[in-house]
């Protein structure tokens, strides 16, 4: 894995899209993904820290995790086959929340837009994974499809929640 930042976005005219390139400080190796406009203005303002309508969201996200004795440690952006890039937040336990998890990381697979924004808003590093694992490519309904502008389908498939987030959420009062 590949720790990355985000840079820049370049406008394409052609399909109306944005570029967003993320790149290695350490290497200079860059990796680009391709989003509808109005998704790359909103990961745009993330980036100039001047974002505020989904902060709410990306804090219920780490108030789930923190409820359920873990704690977001980063993004995995990962290059599932060509043209295609799923997300996934890595989850680690918290030492001393009074809930009996495993000590090996958790994996949430994720809107990879959303994932960004959500990764930008809380300082999490992002890595690219240009070796994806089987998991991956099973579930093709979390990934982002970076050929064209219509990155975000319409595909119905349920993501299954996983038993130590259904209890947090079940346990929030609103």
């Amino acid at each position: 894995m590949i720790q990355v930042i985000p840079g820049e976005f370049s406008f394409n005219g052609t399909d109306q899209s944005a570029d967003l390139i993320f790149s290695n400080n350490e290497t200079g190796k860059k990796f680009k993904l391709s989003f509808p406009l109005e998704t790359a203005q909103k990961i745009e303002l993330e980036i100039r820290g001047l974002s505020s309508n989904r902060c709410g969201e990306h804090h219920l996200v780490t108030a789930v995790a923190c409820a359920s004795g873990m704690r977001i440690t980063g993004l995995i952006l990962s290059m599932v086959k060509e043209g295609w890039i799923a997300a996934r937040l890595r989850l680690k336990p918290q030492t001393g929340s009074g809930f009996y998890v495993s000590s090996n990381p958790a994996y949430v697979s994720t809107d990879v837009a959303a994932a960004i924004m959500l990764a930008i808003h809380i300082s999490l590093p992002i890595f690219i994974d240009e070796n994806p694992t089987e998991f991956e490519s099973a579930h093709r309904h979390n990934h982002h499809d970076n050929r064209t502008t219509n990155a975000c389908g319409s595909d119905e498939e349920s993501v299954e929640v996983p038993e130590i987030f259904r209890k947090a959420i079940d346990e929030i009062e609103l």
